[in-house]
């Protein structure tokens, strides 16, 4: 009888899987994870990256958190919660917060940050309408002018990290026991989640919010040998070929993922549409070479 033989790469892939069940992780922490886990520690961020991409191919959603920290949004299987389900858990929730002590709100938060990944997207954006009670009298005013200002729909200006942003909010997101404003970020011409609790708001524009859709359709051309051994990336598709290129449209929600892979390709890939992603790989790809400038 032959010997059974199992993937290396693929106990991998399932480990990091059942780590995101547990916590968000940037390259550090999945550094760190692998080398305490396997014999042999995984030192590329290119790996990574394909190891992240394989879990997206399965049809789980892993997304770059400001800050750097992939968080895993969904599970294989996906719950759907009736309103009365979700309102039975909401009094829970509200019991918990304003009655119980330090430690078992932390187990509480902690218990439902593995629990909502188990259901569908609509029952997660429901259970994770803040419950303001949870927040200080400071937060729970930010919370109230930014829910009016995404249910006006209007475009606001503000500051994060010494920058400065105009935004199109979408709504407040409570993700991992955080407070997120989800918006269209005109500046970069995608979305963006900024930490609540770190941006400022400077001031509403006077226009309102032109409904951008979060996606993005790109355009590339790859050629040489690349083109022929590519094989599609989630999103992707071959809207056209020659002998010796192919032209792969994808659909995007993040500018700088797709910047990250697309200039591993070097030589071998030339972006074609649209103009703004365009400008931002060439800021992307400058940025990097002004690391280097002072030592030409």
């Amino acid at each position: 009888m032959s010997e059974l033989k199992i993937s290396d790469t693929i106990i991998r892939v399932s480990k990091l899987f059942l780590q995101f069940l547990e916590t968000p992780m940037d390259f550090d922490d999945m550094f760190e994870f692998f080398n305490n886990v396997c014999k042999t520690p995984v030192y590329s961020k290119e790996v990574l990256n394909k190891y992240l991409n394989t879990l997206r191919a399965a049809g789980l959603r892993i997304e770059r958190l400001k800050g750097g920290k992939y968080y895993l949004y969904n599970f294989l299987t996906a719950v759907n919660l009736n309103e009365k389900e979700i309102e039975a858990y909401k009094k829970l929730e509200i019991s918990v917060l304003r009655f119980g002590n330090s430690k078992d709100i932390k187990t509480f938060l902690h218990f439902k940050r593995k629990m909502i990944k188990f259901f569908d997207e609509n029952t997660q954006k429901q259970l994770n309408i803040p419950n303001i009670i949870s927040f200080s009298s400071e937060l729970n005013a930010q919370i109230k002018i930014f829910r009016k200002i995404c249910e006006e729909c209007q475009k606001i200006k503000i500051k994060y990290e010494n920058k400065i942003y105009i935004v199109e909010p979408k709504e407040i997101l409570f993700i991992d026991n955080l407070l997120y404003l989800e918006c269209y970020n005109t500046n970069q011409s995608k979305k963006s989640r900024f930490p609540l609790n770190k941006i400022t708001l400077l001031e509403r524009e006077p226009s309102k919010n032109t409904e951008q859709n979060f996606t993005t359709t790109v355009l590339y051309e790859l050629s040489g040998k690349l083109a022929h051994n590519y094989k599609l990336k989630e999103g992707e598709s071959i809207i056209a070929e020659h002998d010796s290129k192919i032209f792969v449209k994808a659909v995007i929600d993040d500018y700088e993922f797709l910047a990250r892979r697309l200039i591993r390709y070097k030589n071998l890939c030339k972006i074609i549409k649209p103009v703004e992603f365009r400008e931002y790989f060439i800021d992307y790809t400058n940025k990097i070479l002004d690391i280097y400038k002072d030592e030409l």
